[in-house]
């Protein structure tokens, strides 16, 4: 069982004698013979407040918004802000995952590292994204409680503006070539839309997700880098596709999360990277135009979805070279045999 501790010292003359002290189970019942409680001291398990007069002795606390029983590990009375986050029972404490969650308000809880920090909600009710102090980021499926680590993952999502999914391209290059705008975007989903950027990913014909799905059928690794080169990524191999011409070449990432995978792309766009490498790039400023902006897109999907488009993208791609190579076959041309007199 994880606990946590919680002490109040008195500084005199005499030394520093402990005053208030206590051992917590995960959902806030104090241990017994591990506690020792004065009277000068009101707030406990997760800052709040106690209210040892309504249930006894450490069984019940006061926040802003409600009551809290820490033997059934429930609030009292409805989350107020329950319509935000409507899957999830009205009356539960940190979603039920008091080791990750803390909840001292009695509203809206939220996600904190374990110094009590703020961390990102970009995965909704979906997955969790909690920063780590190396700068990692371990993401978590709510569902199964499956993990994988994201190196360097807090550089690429903490601080980004999370953006509409159905946020054109277009629109993040009008932002980048005149200068206005979010300069660090973050688009996500976890619903299997197919809205905008993800509408575009769902294809079969797709490069940068059709190699992701091959790596993660392939690979025996929970977790991977998938490169690509020019003759994968051109505006040839785009053809058509907006979304696909916007990325140019941009860096995929995958996480295998138990049934689900996640995928990951980072872009950038730069002058560097829409003249070819033939220009420099530079941050944006307020003096000039066409300042590097940085974008990440996070999505998704079940290890069936996975292999179903996987196979589907082979079979495609036979039934091309097929096509390629009956093209080739000189047609004989068809004889009937006339027989006149």
């Amino acid at each position: 069982m994880n606990l946590q501790r919680q002490s109040y010292f008195s500084v005199s003359s005499e030394g520093v004698p402990i005053r208030n002290t206590a051992d917590y189970s995960p959902f806030g019942v104090q241990l017994d013979g591990r506690t020792v409680q004065g009277d000068s001291y009101r707030y406990a398990f997760n800052g709040m407040e106690g209210d040892n007069e309504f249930k006894g002795q450490g069984n019940s606390y006061t926040t802003e918004f409600r009551q809290y029983d820490t033997r059934v590990g429930r609030w009292l009375t409805v989350d107020p802000m329950m319509a935000m986050r409507v899957s999830f029972n009205p009356y539960n404490f940190g979603r039920n995952n008091p080791m990750l969650m803390i909840d001292p308000s009695g509203a809206l809880d939220d996600e904190f590292d374990k110094n009590g920090k703020k961390i990102s909600e970009l995965g909704g009710n979906k997955i969790d994204f909690h920063h780590q102090d190396n700068g990692d980021t371990k993401v978590v499926d709510r569902e199964t409680g499956a993990s994988n680590i994201i190196t360097g993952g807090e550089r690429l999502l903490k601080n980004y503006t999370k953006r509409d999914k159905s946020t054109s391209w277009k629109k993040l290059f009008s932002e980048w070539s005149l200068g206005l705008g979010t300069k660090n975007s973050l688009i996500s989903d976890f619903d299997d839309t197919q809205i905008g950027f993800f509408g575009s990913m769902d294809e079969i014909t797709s490069t940068y997700a059709s190699k992701g799905r091959e790596e993660v059928m392939t690979s025996g690794d929970s977790k991977g880098q998938v490169s690509f080169d020019y003759t994968e990524v051109n505006p040839f191999t785009a053809s058509t596709d907006g979304w696909e011409q916007f990325l140019g070449r941009a860096n995929l990432s995958y996480y295998k999360l138990g049934d689900k995978v996640l995928f990951m792309v980072n872009d950038s766009k730069s002058l560097t990277s829409l003249s070819y490498r033939i220009l420099g790039d530079h941050e944006r400023n307020i003096f000039s135009v066409a300042g590097n902006t940085y974008q990440t897109y996070i999505w998704t999907e079940s290890m069936y979805e996975v292999k179903s488009k996987y196979i589907k993208s082979n079979f495609k791609h036979v039934k091309s070279l097929k096509d390629v190579y009956d093209s080739f076959i000189p047609k004989i041309p068809s004889f009937k045999p006339s027989f006149g007199f």
